[in-house]
């Protein structure tokens, strides 16, 4: 069945948004679009489509579960019983997901408040009542980064990847492994980390205490391999702090290699920054 699904991811300055039509296993990217906030509710673009909202990583909490051998059939409830243990409110004002990140029974369990869907549709400029609402689904940003890089980027199964999308105020992060994300945090650095000289180096050295931290975490989980990489992709990402992050990183900072392939038209739209779509695309595939 040919499923045609629109990813919208706010950035800085414009919604990122994606067309991809989805035939089985194989997405075919139709188009990319930029809009202005105002622009955006009731265009024609949107119509006919299904439409995935990028959820902020401060609204999503994310747990390391560990679940041996589960019935898969009860999977789901075991994880939102796991989850519900951690809330103070009802469970049914909560949306629950997961992610399997191993393959030993390891999970991340997902939980947001279902009220934010208000506030990020007012946010987007659409209303609840509107149509194209009522099937949207929403996805947490540093997922949907991880999902548009293992889907439309090359990458190496056996390498532990970070990947890290810079958006103004907030940098959502996730670790890649054996073709599947094994860790998600985010960041919210102060000062202009982008532009200055100080600010940048205390985000560096901040960036590198977390990463550290989720390497820890990761090799008490099993993820034993060292880092291979970092990949970095965003907005306004300056040369002299890509150098301050390689003294931080000595394994080197890449870029995604996103694989034209994917697109309608692989010749097309060569002077379009893709990474900037990184997010948009993990939000229109399932």
């Amino acid at each position: 069945m040919n499923r045609t699904q629109i990813g919208i991811d706010c950035r800085a300055e414009y919604f990122y948004t994606v067309r991809v039509s989805t035939e089985g296993d194989n997405p075919r990217v139709q188009t990319l679009a930029r809009f202005k906030k105002e622009h955006l509710k009731g265009h024609e673009y949107l119509s006919g489509s299904e439409i995935t909202f990028c959820l902020p990583d401060r609204e999503v909490m994310v747990k390391a579960l560990n679940i041996k051998n589960p019935d898969l059939d009860d999977l789901e409830t075991i994880i939102r019983f796991e989850l519900s243990q951690s809330l103070l409110d009802d469970e049914s004002n909560f949306v629950f997901d997961y992610l399997q990140v191993g393959t030993n029974g390891r999970y991340l369990g997902l939980v947001h408040r279902r009220e934010c869907h208000k506030r990020l549709l007012s946010f987007y400029g659409f209303d609840e009542n509107d149509d194209y609402v009522k099937t949207a689904r929403y996805k947490m940003r540093a997922t949907a980064l991880a999902e548009g890089y293992l889907k439309f980027c090359q990458h190496r199964d056996g390498e532990l990847i970070g990947l890290v999308d810079f958006n103004g105020p907030t940098v959502s992060i996730c670790f890649i492994y054996q073709n599947r994300p094994v860790d998600l945090a985010y960041m919210t650095p102060a000062g202009e980390y982008l532009v200055g000289e100080t600010a940048g180096k205390n985000f560096a050295a901040d960036f590198k205490t977390l990463v550290n931290f989720r390497l820890s975490a990761l090799a008490g989980a099993g993820v034993t391999v060292p880092l291979a990489a970092l990949v970095v992709a965003g907005d306004k990402i300056s040369e002299s702090l890509k150098t301050v992050l390689e003294k931080y990183f000595p394994v080197g900072i890449r870029s995604p290699r996103i694989i034209r392939e994917y697109f309608a038209d692989p010749h097309e739209n060569t002077e379009i920054p893709l990474e900037k779509y990184l997010v948009a695309l993990g939000l229109a595939v399932n």
